[in-house]
């Protein structure tokens, strides 16, 4: 594969079209369980085209993947130089293609500021910002940047701000300038009416039916919004097939495994699967009954510690490996009590996801290992 990736790039350049073929390539071949690492060509790194219509290399830029993982770095995208940005012109296809080339993104702290205080243009000032309220490095950038340049004339009445919701706009002035000259602002401006009308507290039937209300219309909007951060996209959703339902269980139950981390948020453990669905070892995980092969699942544990260069990424998840072998090598059971949990009652669920000790089970040839530790189920105390 190197070889034949450096055959389509002249001069070590891999333009729009090229990558996109090649992100087509490897995707097939990882789903045959083929793997590639992409991020050793150390000598001779390849070079991707920047807004700027310049050729640099991977870690000096900077990309918009729409992937969940990425979030922060598309914040860091929109007010990055146009020398440290992906062009446009690389479609997700390609932009996931370069993601596989790049080690690791190069884009600290002291190079954000370096980046903000050199910014001239409105959108990128208000890109800024937003980063301010919402970015990973929020905090110590705002510190470094706190009185300086065009930073300092950020107040309360800045243009800059009109585009944010309140909330939004007093935490970026809170982080961006001392209280006292906050207050002050604040106090100066005549425009500014302090709101303290207490809230109206609903209760009993009212709180309900309010409730019933706002989900019937805007229910479906958080659910779409909710859904999109909890299910992988490459992956289709059929319990109903009879003929290959393997990986979309595999998944559920990956998922209901990854709900013992805690403070972890669903995009988190959609972007495990997602990282490994993009390395074909969700492919195995979802797929192959380690009873049949179990080398494969052991090439996944060899072929992720081999991988990690400066840091464990996704270890906690990946922890799960032992309960996700054996909810593979058990999976025509645990599908099945999955199936016919509705046949049960309250007051028969306290061990139903330990068959062995479950007396209803006795006699009936549904047999493996306990798994109720695994899914940290909670059920309530039988009335």
């Amino acid at each position: 594969m190197p070889y034949l990736l450096r055959s389509a790039c002249a001069r070590d350049r891999c333009p729009p079209e090229v990558a996109e073929i090649f992100e087509v390539l490897v995707d097939a071949l990882e789903h045959q369980a083929c793997t590639f690492d992409l991020t050793d060509e150390t000598n001779n790194p390849l070079h991707f085209l920047t807004v700027n219509d310049q050729w640099s290399t991977t870690s000096h830029i900077l990309c918009n993947s729409d992937l969940p993982e990425f979030a922060d770095e598309c914040l860091r995208y929109a007010f990055a130089p146009d020398s440290c940005r992906l062009a446009a012109s690389y479609g997700q296809p390609a932009v996931a293609f370069f993601v596989r080339c790049r080690n690791k993104m190069q884009a600290p702290t002291n190079t954000l500021v370096k980046w903000i205080l050199e910014i001239r243009d409105l959108p990128r000032k208000i890109a800024v910002l937003t980063y301010i309220a919402n970015g990973e490095l929020s905090g110590e950038v705002a510190e470094q940047v706190r009185g300086k340049g065009w930073i300092a004339d950020i107040s309360p009445q800045s243009e800059l701000l009109s585009t944010f919701k309140q909330a939004q706009k007093d935490k970026i002035l809170r982080a961006l300038a001392k209280q006292e000259t906050i207050s002050k602002s604040w106090n100066d401006a005549a425009q500014i009416e302090l709101v303290t009308e207490s809230p109206v507290i609903l209760q009993g039937d009212d709180a309900l039916e309010a409730i019933y209300e706002w989900w019937n219309k805007d229910g479906a909007r958080y659910f779409q919004v909710y859904d999109d951060k909890f299910w992988p996209r490459e992956i289709p959703r059929e319990f109903d097939s009879t003929v290959d339902n393997r990986a979309s269980w595999m998944t559920l139950f990956g998922i209901g495994l990854m709900q013992r981390h805690g403070r972890a948020q669903e995009q988190q453990h959609r972007g495990f699967i997602d990282l490994m669905h993009g390395k074909g070892w969700w492919h195995v995980f979802s797929t192959i009954n380690p009873r049949d092969d179990g080398q494969a699942w052991l090439n996944v544990l060899k072929e992720y510690g081999e991988s990690q260069t400066e840091d464990e990424k996704y270890s906690q998840w990946m922890d799960n490996f032992p309960r996700l072998y054996r909810v593979a090598r058990w999976f025509e059971v645990y599908t099945h009590l999955f199936l016919i949990i509705d046949q049960r009652d309250r007051s028969q669920t306290a061990i139903y996801l330990s068959s062995r000790a479950d007396p209803l089970m006795s006699g009936s040839g549904i047999d493996a290992p306990p798994m109720r530790q695994s899914f940290k189920f909670r059920f309530p105390d039988p009335v």
